[in-house]
């Protein structure tokens, strides 16, 4: 789905000074060259990723650092640079006008809310294409590329509900943003529908990657008789605590199996890939249009990972039967009458919240079953 980390001063500026030496290579190996000529006839299309985390944190930038190395396969001669650890603000829109001042022909920023200082570089840029993750700003030369989350959390709502004894999940929670608040709501109604009694409690920690407040958060959260935990975060520190407590794990964008492989039940998986190739492509064949992008299932933009060994083969056929539901069009997630955990209406009865825009606001409030309040700002 990650921002709000800063990045240390030195840092910035030595890449910076750098310049494409630092943007071609980052903490994780990953380099610039992609080593393969363009295919015959095709733009050599140069793209500038700037991530808000390590790019080999075991979560949300290294899912982008993968797709990065994907692309490159599959698009012989396409070059991607990687800025890493990038915050808001000065260091987000340096990071931009470098790779501008450099003559990348995309650039593409993996964290979210970061649309306003890509917006101020791709203004005095217009030769230059720019993405951003969940942006909502799109002009002629800015788009975003957001998926769908809240079609795979449902699917993982519906593991965990099968899953919890106690009827009691506990979420480890980052930041109490939309992007955060809406695949929680749409995990709870997943599990009621295995489980209308299910009670998913929230902890949020107001970080990306903090294994010590997960950490805490996770165990608070098993000591209140969670017998599944769930996270929105990168660390392996909830998978941890499942493991020491025995308690059943969903896990968030990528397979976490490997931490606790005998407590893992789940989780929805992230695929920038499908985003990466449509914006390149765009710029080889001169076809580029700014879009936002709101892809699911359907499009490959979410998936699911391999299911754990204690998920019963009647809540595989309610996954499927969902999944499948889903990608037709038949089941619409925010489909009303949706109440909050403080009895108000959210959405009508015969309304649904289908569209980007609609679901892009969603939520800054809790569905019934959700145990706690989505804090304000």
């Amino acid at each position: 789905m990650h921002v709000i980390k800063r990045l240390l001063p030195w840092c910035m500026a030595l890449m910076l000074a750098l310049a494409v030496g630092a943007c071609g290579s980052d903490d994780s190996g990953t380099s610039g060259d992609s080593g393969a000529k363009a295919e015959s006839g095709k733009k050599s299309v140069k793209v500038g990723l700037i991530l808000d985390g390590a790019a080999d944190d075991g979560g949300w930038s290294q899912l982008w650092a993968e797709a990065a190395e994907k692309v490159k396969q599959e698009i012989p001669g396409t070059e991607i640079s990687i800025v890493p650890k990038t915050g808001y603000g000065a260091p987000m829109q340096k990071a931009a006008q470098t790779f501008v001042a450099q003559g990348y022909d995309l650039v593409v920023s993996s964290s979210t809310g970061s649309d306003g200082d890509i917006a101020k570089v791709a203004k005095d840029a217009p030769d230059t294409k720019f993405a951003v993750a969940y942006g909502t700003r799109i002009t002629d030369n800015l788009a975003s590329a957001s998926p769908a989350i809240e079609e795979g959390r449902y699917l993982d709502g519906i593991i965990a509900g099968a899953a919890t004894k106690a009827g009691s999940i506990g979420y480890v929670g980052g930041y109490p943003v939309p992007a955060v608040v809406r695949p929680l709501d749409s995990f709870t109604m997943g599990a009621h529908t295995v489980n209308p009694d299910v009670q998913v409690k929230v902890l949020y920690v107001n970080s990306w990657f903090d294994p010590e407040k997960e950490r805490q958060a996770a165990q608070a959260l098993v000591d209140d008789g969670a017998d599944v935990l769930a996270m929105d975060a990168n660390s392996p520190a909830v998978p941890s605590v499942a493991k020491s407590a025995n308690a059943g794990f969903v896990g968030y964008g990528r397979s976490r199996a490997a931490n606790a492989p005998d407590q893992w039940l789940s989780t929805f998986t992230f695929d920038w890939v499908p985003y990466l190739k449509k914006y390149i492509e765009a710029i080889q064949n001169d076809t580029w249009k700014s879009s936002l992008d709101y892809w699911g299932l359907k499009e490959g933009a979410i998936g699911i990972t391999e299911l754990g060994p204690n998920v019963t083969d009647e809540a595989k056929a309610k996954v499927q039967e969902a999944r499948d539901k889903i990608i037709s069009g038949e089941l619409k997630i925010f489909t009303g009458p949706i109440t909050d955990n403080e009895g108000n209406t959210k959405v009508e009865d015969g309304d649904v919240l289908d569209t980007s825009d609609e679901l892009l606001a969603c939520c800054d409030w809790h569905v019934d079953g959700v145990v706690g309040k989505v804090p304000k700002s």
